[in-house]
């Protein structure tokens, strides 16, 4: 371990030693933004990278050493928060008053501030938090937070917003540098929990390329408002996700409206967990829909359980086509997985496409309880699964009609589930040999 520790902080200083030369020549054409810089030395390859690009990671590498001839910016970063965070604005006097919060790269503080702390890693001032009573109800605060010509969110941004239930808005969240952050876990929980108006729109700014964990962090967000809408932008880059447990769970549960579609940039080709991932999103919502996206790589998923329990319940638009990526070779745990999906659409669809592969699969326990419940003509076909592992299989079709028909591939698939689903409406005359 020592000597690897060695081997990287040489690495790290001969990168150093060439970001610092090569900006030494661009110092020049700085002004212009046009020097590119390239160059591989030492086994260290260093290729078209913009030199802001370049002052910012030697900035970081180097403890805040800015090379001659460039103006470096300390970056203003908010303090690291926890669950039992009682400082700052996460005080309990307040955190769970707050009506509002708008956010600033400037420090401009608001009118009648009842009390201001400094958020900042650095403690210096260059970030504050401050106080003030909300302007429809005394008894209910508004939050504002302010950085010195930058905000960035910690890279440990875990809990930042959690059990502030009253927030009805978050303002000015494209003023909020994410590039840096690793760690979103319960981010948003339970924001605007009671709020009947909250939404969470994250605009364009909010990048999540070096996030590795998701957990938990829209869970319950926007409960209870009814017109709950949930805006990811075109930043949400999720390649370098391992954990997105809980991720929506229960997000926006009694909106009326809720859709959400997951972009282009959500990749979970690295996902190891996805349990509970979309449970009860859009519950209450008649128009909700799941968009996938086309980068929904479960590859290396291993568990998940409860993933899409009761999503979309009540929508009677609902269906879900889990694409060409959703690939379950290495899942042993599906309990529950589509249990009361597509609940109320009349014409509710599932397609699990061509990579459903439940080998390894153990536990299948109310795997399909009450599918597609209200769909009399429901097709489910599982002409890819293998029952070989299954141990806990106790309701899998628990709630499945006669009226409804299972393909699956063989004979023994077939008598599998005739003698072990407890489901008397299961009979050769509906669970068919797929041709």
């Amino acid at each position: 371990m020592k000597i690897f520790s060695k081997f990287k902080q040489l690495k790290k200083d001969a990168k150093i030693v060439i970001i610092t030369a090569l900006l030494a020549s661009c110092v020049g054409v700085y002004a212009t933004g046009e020097c590119i810089i390239s160059a591989t030395a030492d086994d260290v390859s260093y290729k078209n990278t913009t030199v802001q690009a370049a002052i910012d990671e030697l900035f970081a590498m180097s403890e805040n050493y800015c090379p001659p001839g460039y103006e470096c910016i300390i970056p203003a970063i908010i303090q690291p928060t926890s669950d039992e965070d009682e400082t700052a604005f996460r005080n309990s006097t307040y955190k769970e008053k707050i009506k509002t919060i708008t956010m600033d790269d400037q420090i401009n503080p608001p009118s009648n501030v009842i009390e201001s702390w400094d958020i900042g890693v650095h403690q210096n001032g260059d970030v504050m938090a401050y106080i003030k009573a909300n302007n429809d109800d005394n008894t209910m605060y508004d939050l504002y937070i302010q950085g010195d010509g930058s905000l960035y969110a910690n890279p440990d941004s875990s809990y930042l917003f959690d059990g502030m239930y009253s927030v009805d808005s978050i303002n000015g969240i494209n003023k909020l540098n994410t590039t840096k952050v690793t760690n979103m876990r319960r981010m948003f929980y339970k924001t605007g929990y009671n709020s009947q108006v909250f939404t969470l729109d994250l605009g364009n700014n909010f990048n999540t390329s070096n996030v590795t964990t998701m957990r938990a962090m829209f869970a319950e967000a926007g409960y209870n408002s009814t017109v709950f809408t949930l805006n990811l932008g075109n930043n949400f880059d999720t390649s370098k996700v391992t954990d997105m447990g809980w991720m929506f769970y229960q997000t926006g549960v009694k909106s009326t409206s809720l859709t959400l579609d997951l972009g282009d940039k959500f990749d979970t080709s690295n996902v190891i967990t996805m349990n509970y991932l979309f449970f009860s999103v859009g519950y209450n919502s008649t128009v909700f829909t799941l968009d996938l996206g086309n980068k929904f790589d479960t590859s290396s998923a291993t568990s998940m359980n409860s993933m899409f329990w009761n999503t979309g319940y009540n929508s009677t638009v609902i269906t879900i086509d889990l694409g060409d990526k959703f690939d379950t070779s290495k899942v042993t745990d599906m309990r529950l997985m589509f249990s009361h999906l597509g609940h109320n659409n009349p014409s509710f669809t599932l397609d699990l496409g061509d990579k459903f592969n439940t080998s390894k699969v153990t536990d299948m326990t109310q795997m399909f309880h009450e599918i597609a419940y209200n769909n009399n003509n429901f097709v489910l076909d599982l002409s890819l699964f293998d029952f070989t592992k299954v141990t806990n299989y106790s309701g899998i079709f628990s709630g499945i009609s006669a009226t409804n028909t299972i393909y699956v591939k063989d004979i023994t698939a077939r008598d599998w589930i005739i003698n072990n689903s407890g489901n008397s409406f299961l009979t050769t005359s509906n669970v068919l040999i797929k041709t």
